[in-house]
């Protein structure tokens, strides 16, 4: 298999673990041995962690980066901690949760 090739599994496989587990990704990486991928993983898995422990210092629960879309989903016990949240260096914005309904089969059509 060509080299390039290889490279490319390893970014694929690299996004898909960033996107599920930043925190496995980054523990995965600090265990490897010195060299490129090492320094691969860990490039990608640090910065949105990073962001994740500081926001979690804020008072977001239940912290989860999703590196493949670059956003930490999470839950605060009152809106009194947004702006905490804000303030968080690498933080653009807060979305709070919105509930979506769907009609049950017998609702007429919209």
């Amino acid at each position: 298999m060509p080299a390039g090739r290889v490279l490319g599994v390893i970014l694929i496989a690299l996004a898909i673990a960033a996107l599920f587990n930043s925190e496995a990704l980054v523990r995965a990486g600090e265990g490897m041995k010195p060299g490129t991928t090492r320094d691969i993983v860990l490039a990608v898995g640090r910065p949105l962690d990073d962001v994740a422990g500081a926001l979690t210092e804020a008072g977001l629960r239940d912290a989860s980066p999703l590196h493949g879309v670059g956003v930490i989903t999470g839950t605060v016990d009152d809106d009194s901690k947004v702006d905490a949240l804000l303030a968080v260096d690498g933080v653009q914005r807060v979305e709070r949760s919105r509930d979506v309904g769907v009609p049950s089969p017998d609702e007429p059509v919209q």
